[in-house]
């Protein structure tokens, strides 16, 4: 009985929480979101130092993006323990943690589909599967016009359909849809 008293009168100290976003509807940390194994590949790459020390500002890192970016695959091609350049971006940017107005830019990057690519994967990863209409109806329903990679043939809408109707991507796993959405 004095055990359960005690336990009860004081609280056991909380694990330490992962990092969370701050784009509403999101609500999966960070680490629950990646694969561990693939999280610590990109934490320990050296870019992902670099990316680290330009500080805690979105506009270095959009500008990063759009100007290093060359596809939006987890790893570098060729290899299956080197990470690209977009996930080191986007595991810095879940570390930031965007804001509705740090999404609409990344988004509204219309003369780079693969920075706005890297805008729906970090949506993927982190919000609310009943969340991601709003942001992917627009895209999704696209003409076609906005071809993902130069040399390739698929667009961004063919690309989102993609990730949004898969759990793999590129050999890694991605946060569970329920079939209901």
């Amino acid at each position: 009985a004095y055990r359960a008293r005690r336990s009860a009168a004081t609280p056991s100290p909380r694990p330490r929480e992962s990092p969370r976003v701050s784009l509403a509807g999101a609500s999966f940390a960070v680490c629950e979101s990646m694969a561990p194994s693939q999280a610590n590949c990109v934490l320990n790459h050296e870019y992902s130092r670099r990316l680290w020390e330009m500080g805690e500002s979105f506009a270095p890192l959009l500008q990063e993006a759009r100007e290093k970016i060359r596809h939006v695959e987890p790893w570098q091609r060729g290899t299956q323990r080197t990470p690209s350049t977009a996930f080191c971006i986007l595991v810095r940017l879940f570390q930031l943690g965007l804001t509705e107005a740090h999404m609409t830019k990344l988004l509204a990057q219309k003369d780079r589909p693969l920075v706005r690519a890297l805008g729906f994967l970090y949506l993927r990863y982190v919000l609310k599967p009943e969340l991601l209409w709003r942001y992917c109806e627009d895209v999704l329903i696209d003409d076609g016009r906005a071809i993902l990679e130069e040399g390739r043939k698929e667009t961004l809408g063919e690309w989102l359909r993609g990730v949004l109707t898969s759990q793999q991507y590129h050999g890694t796993q991605l946060p569970r849809i329920p079939t209901k959405i």
